[in-house]
């Protein structure tokens, strides 16, 4: 940072140095509480400390004018300018019949690539490498009626369990889906050489889990998907409790350690994958990264690093602030589970 900055500094950019020399944490891969040792217990409430003072003073005007928050936004869409512009998307460019939006593209070196297929395309992005505890991710548009076969394909081929749905059934305008799977218990839907049967339907205040068998017809072929659909982000804006969405991430990752393969890709998708879905994914890998001992995220370099492999995730500047928010509200949960 520049001397004489006025902005502070944010809370992660200083933590990061602190992980390189932590030693290891207890806990941290054999499932024990790794805030048991009291040294790293004790980085951690400072850590917390610092973001809770870091998260208070957002809105607050720096010396030119705009906010921190302002600040903060315009360095991650910099970086987004200055790391990707050599970036291509001249495959994806090939295919607008099978974008949902027109400026929302896969770059060519992270897509996914189908198999099977007469052509490889589908607008789907492998996530990698958030944090050492965050699983792969593969962020993707909501499925419209030209890539549905392709979207049951990609989460055949990928060999995919979980399935995280960010759009609410009831929201409309830019939000509007169409519905891929099948309403009713025991129904089935055909989406070319795959067919979708909904076997079970539990719902919660903020969501629904849909187990699903995903059949490949010609070879008869069957797979259990996980449909978590989130259901408190309303059409516009961010969550109304950030409680909310820390207990899906809860549930999600709960489901995740139960898959026999943990390097298996979860699927997410909102309605052009990058918003929502970038908001999902940084929330998750900084409750991991605390879970595991390694305190605090950095959160704008985790969106940085998002928007290397898919452009504007984490799009709008609200659900930047709402990571942060999130991010605190959950470091407090565990804080409080040990007064």
């Amino acid at each position: 940072m520049v001397s004489g900055d006025p902005r502070p500094q944010p809370v992660g950019a200083i933590n990061k140095l602190d992980v390189v020399t932590r030693p290891q944490a207890v806990g941290a891969s054999d499932g024990e509480d790794p805030y048991l040792d009291k040294g790293l217990l004790d980085r951690f409430v400072d850590e917390v400390e610092r973001l809770e003072k870091y998260v208070e003073g957002l809105n607050r005007q720096m010396l030119s004018g705009p906010t921190v928050l302002d600040g903060v936004w315009k360095d991650v869409n910099d970086d987004q300018d200055r790391e990707t512009r050599q970036f291509s998307i001249s495959v994806a460019r090939c295919y607008p019949t099978k974008n949902r939006y027109p400026d929302v593209m896969p770059y060519d070196h992270n897509r996914v690539m189908l198999k099977t297929s007469k052509d490889d395309f589908i607008n789907s992005s492998y996530i990698r490498d958030l944090s050492p505890s965050t699983p792969t991710f593969i962020a993707t548009q909501a499925p419209i009626p030209t890539t549905m076969e392709t979207f049951w394909q990609m989460i055949y081929e990928q060999q995919v369990f979980l399935l995280v749905m960010l759009v609410s059934s009831k929201s409309k305008g830019t939000s509007e889906f169409h519905q891929y799977w099948p309403s009713e218990r025991g129904q089935s839907q055909r989406h070319g050489a795959f067919s979708v049967t909904l076997r079970s339907s539990k719902n919660t205040e903020f969501h629904i889990e849909r187990f699903l068998q995903l059949r490949h017809v010609p070879t008869k072929q069957v797979r259990t998907v996980l449909h978590m659909q989130f259901t408190a982000w309303p059409e516009f804006g961010i969550p109304e409790k950030a409680s909310d969405l820390l207990q899906f991430v809860s549930q999600v990752q709960n489901y995740h350690l139960q898959q026999k393969q943990l390097t298996l890709p979860i699927v997410v998708h909102c309605s052009g994958g990058i918003g929502r879905t970038g908001t999902f994914c940084t929330v998750y890998s900084a409750v991991q990264d605390i879970n595991s001992g390694r305190g605090i995220t950095d959160i704008p370099k985790v969106v940085k690093n998002l928007r290397t492999q898919r452009k504007w995730m984490v799009s709008e500047k609200e659900q930047l602030k709402f990571c942060y928010e999130a991010v605190l509200c959950y470091a407090h949960q565990v804080l409080a589970k040990r007064k």
